[in-house]
């Protein structure tokens, strides 16, 4: 297991705290506020807001694979990086997910929880696809997997670009492509035409709507570690992921997007020192933050969910039960990160990276 002490960017794992807390407390409130006692508190920032914790992922894998390509030989060690870094935990985890939401009582997730989609969700294949083979009606078995699809997508992009570029000439197609595909998305989105609608699904389907949350994040790390001054190119391509999200105007969402880059951009250049940053308590959370994802809504909601049921809770004790479970849930994933991290050990002595 990786010594948390000695990760090179105890920043960036502060980050992961901030961003998984976000996105479990929009699922644990605002997500779900509809079936909640306490749901009816929640139609304010920070519950409201938190799922802007997935963009921030996005930036943090950016920057995360920018480092990778500077330091790895070529596209197949690279990939092989990349793939042992999500899989393993997939294989751990999501088969507890299945188990929880299929019978923990009451769980609004049980119609999702087949064989089908556990073994489809272990391939991060698109359920779109797998339908393709009519088998059966494929679903994501928890719906915060389509997110390590686009990840994936990303990978995959960089992986081929790698193998003809190193990584400068592989970030400047990269963002040529976000800026292209993004200015693309947001004109088409404005003109209703039938004859656009397989153009728009294509670019969505291979994830260019959500490129330029990635190339934020490896802008930003060419600007640190090597002192590139592109803050141009970071305020340019930053409008562009935000214009993506902009439906007819701007609202909270798309500021608070924007405060979410400015969080990235003070804590990796402002604050990389400071104390708070480097506990040990949000390095360790934001080193299992990956586990936390995976089972926080599959494992965590349906058990906070039958409580509540069960037990008749009001607003107050269902509130305080819920922080409970979240806390329990932050224990748990520190755990099977270091469970995680052996499987990945492993991996890696196998594939001999």
């Amino acid at each position: 297991m990786t010594n948390i002490k000695s990760r090179e960017f105890p920043e960036i794992d502060f980050l992961r705290f901030i961003a998984i807390l976000g996105v479990v407390v929009f699922h644990f409130t605002y997500h779900r506020r509809t079936l909640l006692p306490y749901g009816h508190l929640t139609d304010i920032p920070p519950f409201n807001v938190g799922w802007a914790g997935v963009q921030l992922f996005f930036i943090i894998s950016g920057f995360v694979v920018a480092h990778t390509l500077t330091k790895t030989q070529n596209a197949r060690k690279f990939i092989l990086k990349r793939i042992v870094r999500i899989y393993p935990a997939l294989f751990l985890i999501l088969p507890v997910v299945f188990f929880c939401q299929r019978f923990v009582p009451s769980s609004i997730f049980k119609e999702k929880s087949t064989i089908f989609n556990l073994i489809g969700s272990v391939t991060l294949i698109p359920p779109t696809l797998l339908n393709q083979l009519g088998l059966t009606e494929f679903d994501w078995l928890t719906l915060v997997l389509w997110t390590l699809k686009v990840e994936m997508q990303f990978y995959f992009l960089c992986y081929l670009l790698f193998r003809f570029f190193r990584f400068e000439k592989l970030l400047q197609f990269i963002l040529i492509l976000s800026i292209s595909a993004g200015l693309i998305l947001m004109l088409l989105s404005r003109v209703n035409s039938s004859h656009t609608e397989l153009l728009v699904i294509f670019l969505k389907g291979v994830g260019l709507n959500h490129l330029p949350w990635f190339v934020i994040g490896m802008l930003f790390y060419q600007k640190k570690v090597f002192a590139v001054k592109n803050t141009y190119k970071i305020i340019f391509v930053t409008f562009i992921a935000i214009g993506l999200s902009v439906k007819n105007h701007f609202t909270i969402d798309q500021l608070f997007l924007l405060l979410t880059v400015l969080l990235f951009y003070i804590i990796v250049f402002w604050a990389r020192n400071n104390k708070v940053v480097k506990l040990r308590i949000f390095q360790s959370l934001g080193f299992s933050s990956y586990e936390m994802y995976l089972i926080h809504q599959g494992v965590g909601f349906p058990i906070l969910y039958f409580f509540i049921l069960k037990f008749e809770l009001g607003t107050i004790n269902s509130f305080l039960l819920m922080i409970v479970i979240i806390l329990q849930l932050f224990l748990i994933s520190n755990y099977l990160s270091k469970l995680s991290s052996k499987l990945i050990s492993n991996g890696k002595a196998l594939l001999k990276l």
